[in-house]
């Protein structure tokens, strides 16, 4: 009798292993399942790939370049009147390779230009654009423009200009992790001249600066 007792609870702790055993390495397989779908390789490999192979090229410009001449901010013995902006590229390296090179394109649509030449024949050069490189060198070459100096003021004459001015095409940027920034930075003066220039008053000039990836 005592020697069923004994096999019925042997067997019945058998069982009980057995099933505590089988429960624990369903358990480890659903768990394991769980978290393979959840941060597995595949996971990581894609949280990885975006983290450390995605560079950063940002741009950003200063506004429209814009002169309107009035009898107020223009008059024949003041000074010549100015507009100014800025175009920027910012590159950031991923931190897989450290290191990041690409090119942009920069340009000038003149949206509107109504402005003339005052001077009749000799069309002297009223409205003169001036721009500097990130290097801080004068941009002195443009196709299409003429670069000249009248007025003590030089740069290119946009007097009558009208359209997209491409400006530099696959500008070179390098940077590594930590930013590379290039400026460059515009001006447009409408040049006071000794002559009578008041056919220019009232008129308008505005040009929208544009800094991408694409062609200008």
């Amino acid at each position: 009798m005592e020697n069923n007792v004994v096999k019925e609870k042997k067997k019945s702790t058998f069982y009980m292993v057995v099933g505590v055993l089988l429960l624990i390495v369903i358990s480890v397989g659903i768990t394991y399942a769980f978290f393979k779908g959840l941060i597995g390789p595949g996971a990581r490999s894609n949280i990885g790939t975006l983290s450390k192979t995605t560079d950063s090229l940002n741009f950003e410009t200063g506004g429209d370049l814009s002169v309107v001449a009035t009898q107020q901010n223009f008059i024949p013995t003041g000074a010549s009147l100015n507009a100014t902006t800025t175009g920027s590229a910012k590159l950031i390296a991923n931190n897989n390779t450290n290191t990041a090179s690409y090119t942009y394109n920069i340009g000038l649509d003149i949206k509107t230009n109504n402005y003339i030449y005052t001077t009749g024949a000799t069309a002297t050069p009223e409205l003169i654009l001036t721009i500097t490189d990130p290097t801080g060198a004068a941009v002195t070459s443009i196709p299409g423009l003429t670069y000249i100096n009248t007025g003590a003021v030089t740069g290119f004459d946009v007097t009558t200009k009208t359209g997209v001015v491409k400006i530099a095409e696959n500008y070179f940027i390098t940077a590594n992790t930590t930013a590379t920034t290039q400026t460059w930075n515009f001006k447009l003066t409408f040049v006071n001249l000794s002559s009578n220039q008041s056919e220019n008053a009232g008129r308008t000039f505005t040009g929208v600066l544009k800094i991408q990836n694409e062609a200008i």
